[in-house]
């Protein structure tokens, strides 16, 4: 709603434009949005006080301006349904806004003193305190949701830094084009990996554990082409250095 108000009048509207388009040829290089979902039941549970419908305009405005755009995203809250994850996944699928996803496996952390923490008090759901980062455990809703939720929280425990290195110098090399389509190839495997065990999910009898064979063999690819990329460069900066190592390390 910094992007595109709705309740604003097209001259106020006009402005945003005029301001955005005066920060790019002044250098602006990446605007971050946290529109969380595209779930307007998950949104409303959130209190963004927006809709699917204003994110997807805003989002859109940016791309007209050729600006670069990471969404923010938190699929994954304990009173997560099926179905809220299966909207995310549609809309993520059908608008091609996957490839922007800083993180698409997010997780809401239930902050002390918020109105979520309350909603978990009376849903019976909320866990210990973790006084060190002012939050709470939960447990969550849906039986079939906390599988995905911990299937993806051990993905993101095994391979989360070797994609948040990838993701960080692909920021450093904005408007190169060097590293996107490696960034863009693990967020669609992670968008894939979603949708497969939200399939197995909605089966009679649960659909059992997937088989991660395939998506770790198809990350390996993923790697395997970085490190050929990464190789064959005459020279390096500091942190492709440091990507290069890392990947060897694997």
């Amino acid at each position: 709603d910094n992007i595109f108000v709705p309740s604003g009048t097209e001259q106020e509207n006009r402005l945003r434009w005029q301001i955005l388009r005066t920060l790019k040829d002044a250098g602006l290089s990446l605007v971050f949005v946290g529109i969380e979902s595209f779930a307007p039941t998950q949104l409303r549970r959130f209190g963004k006080g927006t809709s699917p419908e204003n994110h997807i305009k805003a989002i859109r405005l940016l791309e007209s301006l050729n600006i670069e755009l990471e969404l923010g995203l938190i699929l994954f809250d304990p009173l997560v349904t099926l179905e809220e994850l299966r909207v995310n996944v549609q809309a993520l699928k059908k608008t091609g806004f996957w490839c922007y996803a800083g993180q698409l496996f997010s997780f809401l952390r239930p902050q002390v003193n918020t109105p979520y923490v309350k909603l978990l008090m009376q849903q019976g759901l909320l866990g210990e305190l973790r006084v060190n980062t002012a939050e709470y455990t939960a447990f969550y809703q849906n039986d079939r949701a906390a599988y995905i939720a911990q299937y993806c929280k051990e993905w993101n425990k095994n391979h989360h830094r070797l994609y948040t290195a990838l993701r960080n110098v692909n920021r450093s090399e904005l408007g190169t084009g060097r590293f996107v389509n490696a960034v863009h190839h693990y967020r669609y495997l992670q968008l894939v990996i979603l949708e497969t065990l939200l399939e197995q999910a909605g089966e009679e009898n649960g659909g059992g554990g997937p088989d991660p064979h395939l998506w770790f063999k198809e990350l390996a690819t993923i790697t395997q082409e970085l490190r050929s990329h990464l190789e064959s460069l005459s020279s390096r900066t500091s942190i492709e250095d440091h990507l290069l190592n890392m990947i060897c390390s694997i």
